[in-house]
């Protein structure tokens, strides 16, 4: 721990994945090998980690943080009805959507966040699940694409069948090997 200006401070590392944290807790278990002659005079530093997926145990303070960490927690688990239940109708602010957005890996909510496009979670999560439907149709086409490549039909029929353009065609193709 450090004094700095009379007030102490801690390092904090927040680890927002989705699975459970199976790295290292402090700076020695990160050494693979250490001569007795350096373990002897090493400086050992515990790593205080905070963990999205295993934070129900903590209550914040402020409320913009235990929203974002309650969000994050139950879209990791997959617990969107909770979500709407409980943060539905609340006004959220769009730096909060980005936070979200970005420890969730959804590309989605921060450029919801950024373009200040939503007002609170439940239009997120429709808008959410309405570009869900669309990457789905997205690869459907591609899949379609790649059997008719497969299939040696000509570029061009691909285009009219299709209605896409050569240069995304032969992007597909260029996936195939």
């Amino acid at each position: 721990m450090v004094v700095f200006g009379g007030k102490e401070v801690i390092t904090l590392t927040l680890y927002y994945g989705e699975k459970q944290w199976d790295g290292s807790y402090c700076l020695k278990d990160m050494i693979v090998e250490m001569p007795e002659e350096i373990a002897a005079i090493f400086s050992d530093y515990k790593m205080n980690l905070l963990e999205v997926r295993d934070s129900a145990k903590y209550v914040f303070n402020n409320t913009d943080v235990q929203s974002v960490f309650e969000i994050t927690r139950e879209a990791f688990a997959g617990h969107f009805d909770r979500i709407r239940e409980k943060y539905g109708e609340k006004e959220l602010d769009s730096e909060l959507l980005t936070v979200i957005g970005q420890m969730t890996g959804s590309k989605e909510l921060v450029n919801m966040g950024r373009n200040m496009e939503v007002n609170n979670m439940c239009t997120a999560l429709e808008k959410l699940k309405e570009d869900g439907k669309m990457e789905g149709i997205e690869e459907k086409e591609k899949a379609v694409i790649l059997v008719m490549l497969k299939n040696n039909y000509p570029i061009s029929e691909i285009c009219k069948i299709s209605g896409t353009t050569e240069e995304t065609v032969l992007e597909i193709k260029q996936s195939m090997k």
